[in-house]
């Protein structure tokens, strides 16, 4: 399914409809989530490069802390790291990226 078909029937469904779809793909999106969630507690370490989805933009890090559900990780600044700019993200937002 497109995201266009996805505008298309946002539009079409009734409420009963549209509320048990919003469910359902909340729902996929929970369970990928998680599932990267646990795969990266295990893969990621303090130093790695990672990637998250920000404000509709790409931001980019080095991890300095991981914790049970989030890590710690300093955004990148021109290209390099900022110690001035340390985030808490959720694991299931973060790409590991080299």
């Amino acid at each position: 399914m497109s995201v266009a078909l996805c505008k298309t029937l946002s539009q079409t469904l009734s409420d009963d409809e549209l509320a048990m779809g919003w469910r359902i793909l909340y729902e996929e999106h929970q369970r990928r989530a998680d599932r990267i969630a646990s795969k990266n507690k295990v893969v990621l370490k303090s130093g790695d490069r990672v990637q998250w989805l920000s404000q509709k933009e790409i931001q980019t890090g080095t991890v300095d802390r991981v914790k049970r559900k989030k890590a710690f990780v300093f955004r990148d600044l021109n290209g390099k790291p900022s110690k001035g700019e340390r985030w808490d993200i959720p694991l299931g937002m973060l790409t590991k990226i080299s």
